[in-house]
């Protein structure tokens, strides 16, 4: 009984890691394509338009810290490794850390924008 909970939890966790995989590719290459096709426009006033290059870095970054968790979440599962499962545990952390104060953030300057 304890070997097949413990199989259903590692294909669920696994399925969610290539969920975050496949979001973190998704957003790397939304994010390169709206750099690239709105780049060669934007070269003369990069400063009037900082929300477009905001959302290209956070794309960016998201997309590649979500790659990030995948690969220690899918290594750590399928090597038995602890190391990249406590990795893992601390990227997952972070990134709900951050979706707070993300949060919080836009609660709070929600009326200057």
């Amino acid at each position: 009984m304890c070997n097949c909970i413990e199989g259903i939890i590692r294909v669920l966790l696994f399925l969610f890691n290539i969920f975050l995989l496949a979001c973190g590719i998704a957003l790397i290459v939304v994010g390169g394509i709206v750099a690239a096709e709105y780049g060669k426009f934007a070269r003369e006033d990069f400063f009037e338009q900082r929300f477009l290059w905001g959302f290209v870095g956070l794309a960016l970054f998201v997309g590649c810290l979500l790659v990030l968790v995948g690969i220690f979440g899918v290594g750590g599962l399928c090597c038995k490794n602890g190391c990249m499962l406590k990795a893992f545990v601390f990227f997952i952390i972070i990134v709900i850390i951050l979706e707070i104060t993300i949060c919080v953030l836009v609660f709070v300057y929600r009326d200057e924008g």
